[in-house]
């Protein structure tokens, strides 16, 4: 089982309906973490393995994993790792070019603070890497990468994961940086604006997350790839 493109399906909150119609359309395999499965099934949205404890699946839920020939593999609760840096691992040995989570984003800040770190492990594994949501869009560049998919008035904030990010240089923002500094103890890089395209970061030392709000609602298709 193997894919370029991989979607995890978190079991974080999920707003009303199915994830973004470009999201499952463009994916070669769908994992979904634990409830997860139950979410998707019931948006209709298919999927290829299940990876978790399923604490949080009701009996009937369970049954119904297993009648339905679903590739399914069950950790104990007791563990070092959560479901869905599990089925992050699982899914780096497919070697996929990108790995997209929705469902990983509110709730548990304990919880959505570490999904939000995973996106290093990505980013270190060369695996262009989202955090996506209904409202926003979420990536870690170690280096640089350019932004696609993002239009003019769409926001984007630059926050580092890093002590300090140093060195760092924007393009096709309204508030350009060069060469700058930015730390973990500040709030400067919150709240820029696509003026043109192209779009991108460079990083010299250092992690810098990068949040995209999109102006418009999140597009059916388009991605944050490198």
């Amino acid at each position: 089982m193997a894919g370029k493109d991989v979607l995890i399906l978190a079991a974080g909150p999920w707003p009303k309906g199915p994830p973004p119609v470009g999201l499952v359309a463009q994916a070669d395999l769908i994992i979904a973490t634990d409830a997860a499965w139950a979410r998707a099934r019931a948006r209709g949205v298919r999927v290829d393995w299940v990876i978790g404890d399923l604490d949080s699946l009701e009996e009937g839920e369970i049954l119904s994993l297993r009648a339905s020939g679903t590739r399914t593999d069950v950790y104990p609760q007791d563990k070092d790792r959560t479901d869905l840096e599990i089925a992050i691992d699982e899914a780096l040995l497919t070697r996929p070019e990108r790995i997209t989570i929705y469902g990983a984003l509110g709730g548990r800040t304990d919880q959505t603070l570490a999904n939000v770190h995973l996106l290093e492990k990505l980013e270190r594994a060369g695996v262009a890497g989202e955090l996506v949501s209904k409202e926003e869009r979420l990536l870690v560049v170690i280096g640089e990468r350019v932004l696609t998919g993002v239009a003019v008035g769409d926001g984007v904030s630059l926050l580092p994961l890093s002590e300090r990010a140093e060195g760092v240089t924007t393009w096709g923002l309204k508030y350009a940086l060069e060469s700058g500094v930015l730390e973990r103890a500040s709030s400067r890089g919150v709240s820029n604006e696509v003026v043109s395209l192209p779009v991108g970061v460079r990083v010299q030392t250092g992690i810098v997350l990068v949040v995209v709000r999109p102006a418009r609602a999140v597009p059916v298709r388009g991605d944050l790839a490198p």
